[in-house]
């Protein structure tokens, strides 16, 4: 057997067979290749390295409609004909190998993928708007094979699976029982959309070990995105809590170890505080009871508010109405975290505040001059 013709050099002889198959052609031609060679970069020096470029080297191919097709359904768990953004979520951390759900730059570029794609502005994503995110996006040029992909998110839902059923051991555990005879039912007999965590709330987070009557529990419900106040759903416990990467019981105390440190953040702290003013809101109301208010109050500002005991007083003595807006609720925070315990960086006439808050000031600087009255009046009675 002969090895396979070689293409000529110019100038170049071809060799005779025997020397072909002893390489004697190969070194009785070095030095004119390395010639040849040195030619090519004289070239390259004389009219730049820019002159001469390579061709694009690339180990992708376009995804045909099939697979993209196959890729949707496979992230379809609901089969209602649309992905959600966790179904965007699980389809970016299969393609990256990852099974980080928690983190935060996947979590913006799904968000970010949802606003582009989604042009029916409902939420969700149909098999049209994905296809043309797939075609368009920097995901489909740079990833690997869409069948690869497509095993690995059937892998994740596996693990999700798994990690569901640990979930839903806690969930029976600590949901609402309406009498004896209901815990001893089959598991099929009850009903899931009337399953509701509220009466064993208290037990839970302490088991957890967080406070049920602090900020805590509010941290518990802002986490896992419960909207409004009331009984926590089954849905909201599962799916919150998957959210958070908690998969198990041992996970879960991580979590809310990790929960309370977060709470000593101030953005944390702020955005919690804003938070509550929709979740205690009742639907169609721009404004919250104030009775509300005053609880969520005693329960949030005496950590940032060195005025409060005063503010408590003000709302006894002077604030009349029976709501609180939306204005007052926000900007009582930064008036507690902005100004200064004496109120000297307090610009009564600035028009920065609410009504309510010049109010309050008014009465502090009145309370306080009160009290200088008083001192020096028993001064000089000493």
């Amino acid at each position: 057997r002969t090895l396979p013709e070689q293409p000529a050099l110019e100038g170049e002889k071809r060799p005779h067979q025997g020397a072909e198959r002893t390489g004697a052609w190969f070194r009785r031609n070095r030095n004119h290749r390395m010639g040849l060679c040195a030619s090519a970069e004289a070239e390259r020096q004389k009219f730049g390295a820019n002159e001469i470029k390579a061709a694009p080297e690339t180990n992708t191919r376009p995804a045909n409609g099939r697979s993209v097709e196959r890729l949707f359904r496979q992230l379809d768990r609901g089969n209602t004909g649309k992905l959600t953004k966790e179904d965007v979520l699980l389809l970016l951390r299969a393609a990256s190998r990852s099974k980080a759900s928690s983190d935060e730059k996947e979590r913006e570029r799904a968000e970010d993928i949802m606003k582009k794609a989604d042009k029916d502005r409902d939420g969700m994503l149909n098999l049209e708007e994905f296809s043309w995110w797939i075609e368009t996006d920097s995901f489909a040029v740079n990833s690997a094979d869409l069948s690869s992909i497509n095993k690995t998110v059937l892998e994740l839902k596996r693990s999700e699976a798994a990690s569901s059923k640990k979930l839903e051991a806690i969930w029976a555990k600590y949901r609402d029982k309406n009498n004896a005879e209901e815990e001893e039912e089959e598991e099929e007999d009850i009903d899931e959309e009337d399953e509701v965590l509220e009466d064993n709330l208290g037990e839970f987070l302490k088991d957890i070990h967080l406070d049920p009557d602090g900020v805590e529990s509010f941290a518990f419900a802002y986490s896992i995105k419960h909207e409004h106040a009331g009984p926590i759903s089954r849905q909201h416990f599962i799916s919150g809590l998957r959210e958070q990467d908690v998969d198990s019981w041992e996970s879960l105390l991580t979590w809310a170890k990790r929960l309370r440190i977060q709470l000593k953040e101030p953005k944390m702290y702020r955005a919690l505080y804003i938070w509550m003013f929709d979740y205690i809101k009742e639907a169609n109301r721009k404004t919250i009871a104030k009775e509300y208010a005053e609880h969520l109050w005693s329960v949030m500002l005496p950590a940032v508010f060195p005025l409060y005991p005063k503010w408590t007083e003000f709302l006894d003595t002077k604030y009349e109405s029976t709501v609180v807006k939306r204005d007052l609720w926000n900007c009582l925070y930064d008036f507690a975290i902005e100004i200064k315990d004496d109120l000297t960086n307090y610009d009564r006439h600035s028009g920065a505040w609410p009504v309510v808050i010049d109010e309050f000031y008014d009465f502090c600087a009145h309370s306080d001059a009160n009290n200088n009255n008083q001192q020096t009046q028993e001064h000089q009675q000493q």
